[in-house]
């Protein structure tokens, strides 16, 4: 198996951790000392670690509890909705115009 170490060189150490297994990180004097301390960090935390799949019940959010959900819908009929979206978005980029040249 692969997995990512991140080296960070201090002062007179190196440390080698691993993202994918929290907790499991050591040291040493040099890079290679670092990553081949790793190595032995990961197989004994793979050696320790049982891996478990859990199913969690995502919580329903009920739409009609938002208080914006009354208007879901209203303007999906509507044929001059574009124009409207329209009308909104060039008011934007006159107000932006505005405000960059303020």
């Amino acid at each position: 198996m692969k997995y990512v170490v991140l080296l960070e060189k201090h002062e007179s150490v190196y440390t080698a951790t691993v993202p994918a297994l929290p907790g499991c990180q050591s040291q040493g004097k040099t890079e290679a000392e670092a990553l081949n301390n790793i190595r032995t960090a990961i197989a004994d935390t793979l050696a320790r670690i049982k891996v478990a799949t859990v199913e969690v019940q995502a919580p329903t959010a009920r739409i009609s509890d938002h208080p914006w959900a009354r208007f879901s819908g209203m303007w999906k009929d509507d044929p001059t909705f574009d124009d409207f979206l329209a009308e909104i978005e060039a008011a934007r980029h006159r107000l932006d115009a505005e405000s960059s040249s303020e």
